[in-house]
């Protein structure tokens, strides 16, 4: 399976936290960086399925 990297844009509006706060957990060390662009955006995979999960309980 390929990887389905999602820019800060598409993971903020995929999970309702905004993108302040995205870069902000990056920058704290609670979010990892999957991948950077060649325009050096910040992209995750994952993200979106744990933030989903965690949204359940």
């Amino acid at each position: 399976m390929k990887n389905q990297f999602k820019t800060v844009n598409e993971t903020s509006k995929l999970t309702g936290i905004i993108i302040r706060a995205l870069h902000y957990y990056y920058e704290i060390g609670l979010l990892k960086l999957s991948n950077i662009s060649e325009v050096g955006h910040r992209l995750y995979d994952n993200l979106v399925n744990y933030i989903s999960l965690g949204k359940q309980y």
